[in-house]
């Protein structure tokens, strides 16, 4: 699913382990930075 997030910039707190660390990994697949 494309969401157009790709090149935009995002800021994930909490992102070391569990739900923020998935939310960042997520977002970093989708091509966010």
């Amino acid at each position: 699913m494309d969401l157009g997030i790709s090149g935009k910039s995002a800021l994930v707190l909490g992102g070391s382990q569990g739900l923020g660390f998935a939310c960042a990994q997520a977002l970093a697949e989708a091509g966010v930075s």
